[in-house]
């Protein structure tokens, strides 16, 4: 589809722009609040103390804290996608593990984008809308992560016959449940030996059959 000179236009206004901005403050503010509190402690009092301004601020750009919810999980998985969406594609499977460990928790800024996932995929147990999202989020990655795993094979990285959508899957769970004890127990997950677990099963899938 064409792109429409209006859009440009949108997309480079400056004041567009400078309230794109401060709605990722307010999400940067919003991930901290819960990494420290959970869902049920985010307020707008909370965020607004955080960010060290005014309530009113916040309700200029977004209406409740539904609205707040909303886009800070949006802007969670925009956050997610840009990292995976910018990589080229891996050459070998360390290019891979390194793609991948990028968006795991070994820093602390990964460590608050995993904590705000977290406290969502807890919510979702009990809010269909945000399962909804959740399961979307997991198919995009899934998505992703097979459109690789199916580049590399055709580069010759992995030689064997290769089901990318059950591997994909296989490794979004794998991915998941190193990140999670990355942040939970880091002293026995670090960076090394998640590092160390991945290659390991990503080599053997590059074995020659």
């Amino acid at each position: 589809m064409a792109t429409k000179a209006s859009d440009i236009k949108r997309a480079g206004d400056p004041v567009r722009l400078k309230q794109d901005a401060r709605r990722s403050d307010v999400a940067r503010a919003a991930l901290a609040v819960i990494a420290q509190a959970g869902l049920d402690g985010m307020s707008m009092r909370a965020i607004a103390a955080e960010m060290g301004c005014s309530t009113g601020v916040l309700t200029h750009y977004f209406r409740d804290k539904v609205q707040l919810v909303r886009f800070v999980l949006d802007w969670l998985n925009d956050d997610l996608m840009a990292k995976f969406g910018d990589a080229p594609v891996p050459r070998s499977v360390d290019e891979l593990v390194d793609d991948i460990l990028a968006i795991l928790p070994h820093d602390a800024d990964r460590r608050v984008l995993w904590r705000g996932f977290l406290n969502f995929t807890v919510a979702a147990l009990n809010e269909s809308q945000l399962a909804e999202d959740e399961a979307r989020r997991s198919q995009v990655i899934v998505g992703w992560l097979q459109g690789t795993l199916q580049d590399m094979r055709r580069a010759g990285v992995f030689q064997r016959p290769l089901d990318a959508e059950q591997e994909a899957r296989f490794l979004l769970a794998l991915v998941d449940g190193l990140g999670l004890h990355a942040l939970l127990t880091p002293a026995q997950f670090t960076k090394a030996k998640v590092r160390d677990h991945l290659r390991r099963h990503l080599k053997a899938l590059a074995a020659p059959a």
